[in-house]
């Protein structure tokens, strides 16, 4: 009989599956939607509260597709649980939906991220090509020079990564991974040993403007949060990939996703205290751009 080669290669371990979830859900969110929150419910204590209870809600879904990761181990994620319960249909429009509109849009954000964290410490200012248009009722200004191609740039070389190989790939995952948890810490320990203006009375203050945060607010917030947060359902995508499917953690707990959202409140925290929310009313965004719709 011939031997089965259609069939994916297992080649990533738990601790590779591990650090792809925390290194899914610590991205550029905790950084680009700190100020986007504190302007919206306007002091840091309701900042960190809704940091947490997006986390609770995140953890909710992870735990979720925990079980079902161990019931259906297969490559698909969303499109394998779809497909199971609703039957192909569904299924084959969320796959679609996902490949068009969703991971796309989510990667393009990344790029976006990547460039605009790079141009603070390097020169990425030609602009080769600009044009403002009216889509919407929303001003887009569309340009076109060297921080885009750098933000191409950098999704054609991880995309080269993960054709390479599974298992590469995951190993190139969990070296930056670790890179991210190294970062976080070293912000975590310069706060209270290098910054002059960390201080406790910090997390007290508030934006100074007569705004009070009602329902509406703290929710726009938790959608901020909800999207940083993002990446607790990115195991199941690559269960076909993984080398010992099925349960290999204690029931109900999922311990990879409580692991980042302890890093990003940890960060938030941080942040909160080297400045005061005060500050974040000079921080102008782009309601338009890609960095202010989200990014994880």
């Amino acid at each position: 009989m011939a031997n089965d080669n259609s069939s994916l290669v297992r080649g990533l371990t738990a601790s590779d599956t591990t650090l792809l979830v925390i290194g899914t859900v610590i991205g550029t969110g905790v950084f680009l939607k700190s100020a986007v929150m504190a302007q919206e419910v306007g002091s840091p204590g309701l900042v960190l509260a809704a940091w947490v209870a997006a986390g609770f809600l995140s953890l909710a879904g992870a735990l979720s597709y925990a079980e079902l990761g161990a019931l259906l181990p297969q490559a698909g994620g969303e499109y394998v649980y779809l497909r199971q319960a609703y039957g192909d249909a569904p299924a084959f429009l969320y796959g679609w939906t996902r490949f068009s509109v969703a991971s796309t849009g989510a990667i393009a954000v990344l790029g976006v991220g990547f460039a605009t964290f790079l141009s603070a410490v390097a020169p990425l200012t030609t602009v080769w090509l600009q044009h403002n248009y009216t889509l919407l009722g929303q001003e887009i200004h569309w340009q076109f020079g060297t921080k885009q191609i750098l933000a191409v740039g950098a999704i054609l070389f991880f995309s080269a990564i993960n054709c390479i190989g599974i298992v590469f790939g995951g190993r190139v995952q969990s070296v930056l991974t670790l890179l991210k948890v190294l970062g976080i810490a070293v912000i975590v320990i310069g706060v209270f040993s290098l910054s002059g203006t960390a201080t406790w009375a910090n997390l007290r203050s508030s934006t100074g403007g007569a705004k009070v945060a009602g329902v509406s607010a703290f929710g726009a917030a938790m959608v901020a949060a909800l999207w940083a947060y993002d990446g607790w359902n990115a195991m199941p995508m690559v269960g076909g990939g993984g080398s010992q499917p099925g349960p290999q953690y204690p029931p109900g707990f999922d311990w990879r996703h409580a692991r980042g959202d302890g890093d990003l409140l940890s960060g938030e925290s941080r942040l909160l205290l080297c400045a005061p929310v005060c500050a974040s009313r000079h921080i102008q965004f782009n309601r338009s751009s890609p960095c202010f719709a989200g990014s994880n």
